[in-house]
């Protein structure tokens, strides 16, 4: 049990980091299809004895900001980047 509250959460910190509206994402988030995909995957593994995997959080927020076209200013005395465009490969 405390093994899915700790996917659970994972998953929502993982997906609020991707979303954010620095980021610029134009497509609708997808939590009910995230959430039953990882579902799906803890119910196979279990089913089949392999460990449940779940990397969502360190690699999520990391893709969408490689993917963005940003541009480094300086206010001051200080380098700030800010995203101009970002380019969405997701399908959901």
């Amino acid at each position: 049990l405390f093994l899915v509250m700790l996917f659970y959460v994972d998953q929502n910190v993982a997906v609020l980091l991707t979303n954010k509206r620095e980021n610029k994402l134009q497509k609708d988030v997808g939590y009910s299809l995230d959430m039953m995909v990882v579902a799906l995957n803890m119910v196979m593994c279990s089913l089949l004895g392999v460990p449940w995997t779940n990397a969502a959080v360190p690699h999520s927020h990391l893709h969408a900001r490689m993917l963005a076209d940003s541009e480094e200013y300086e206010a001051h005395g200080r380098c700030h980047e800010r995203i101009i465009r970002a380019r969405e490969t997701r399908i959901t």
